[in-house]
């Protein structure tokens, strides 16, 4: 059989077939890849400048002529008991974001009380840009036995333009319904330069860089509030 031209033939077209098949396939999961990470980056645009006007505006009375907002459901929302999330965002999605795509900015929250069927805005305006959005869990044991997960509040980096086109940021903690809605940490250094880490039985600690340190707060997960720092110069 080994002989055989015919099929002498045929293994030599798998293996082209094979070869080309695999090329093709890395080639989807590269581009795939790519996409993915242009998606995950923050908006394009700088955070919006502060208005001077003291005047509260709704979110849902923004000015359609100076930005296209937009209420949407978040395709992987934040959720806790009770209560579900809403996004005002501002400007349009598109793909092709790393050559000459746009990403829209989270520009305010709202909070939807599932039972009462009220709704909560987080800020009284679309003045800024919510860059981060991320949950305080904690895991407690039900009266069943098993562990479950609970969402305890929300850490909001906030991002607003100055006059001279720098770009401030603070660190804001929400609870659940919004109620207690409190800026954490001001004038933080930068975007994703902090994060929560579990410790010790579910304990969390605040870890945040700056451009000198790096601080470790102790946070209380319920009280929603940050203990004294551990400060650790950068070399």
């Amino acid at each position: 059989m080994e002989e055989n031209r015919f099929f002498k033939f045929l293994w030599r077209g798998n293996a082209i077939f094979l070869f080309i098949a695999g090329v093709g396939l890395i080639s989807i999961l590269l581009m795939t890849f790519s996409f993915l990470i242009t998606d995950l980056r923050p908006s394009n645009a700088p955070p919006p400048l502060v208005s001077a006007s003291t005047e509260r505006t709704e979110p849902s009375e923004a000015p359609k002529t100076e930005e296209d907002f937009k209420l949407q459901i978040p395709y992987s929302s934040q959720n806790a008991k009770g209560y579900t999330y809403f996004e005002l965002r501002s400007g349009t999605d598109s793909y092709g974001k790393s050559l000459s795509g746009s990403t829209s900015q989270l520009r305010n929250i709202a909070v939807f009380d599932l039972n009462k069927n009220t709704t909560k805005w987080v800020f009284p305006n679309a003045q800024q840009e919510i860059e981060e959005f991320d949950s305080i869990v904690k895991k407690i044991e039900a009266i069943d036995g098993e562990t479950k997960t609970v969402t305890t509040g929300f850490l909001l980096t906030v991002a607003t333009s100055q006059a001279d086109k720098s770009v401030h940021r603070d660190l804001w903690v929400m609870s659940p319904s919004g109620e207690d809605l409190r800026k954490l940490l001001p004038n933080i250094a930068a975007a994703r330069g902090h994060r929560l880490e579990t410790y010790d039985g579910g304990k969390k600690k605040l870890i945040v860089k700056t451009d000198e340190f790096i601080d470790v707060y102790p946070l209380d997960v319920d009280a929603l509030r940050l203990g004294s720092p551990t400060r650790i110069r950068t070399p």
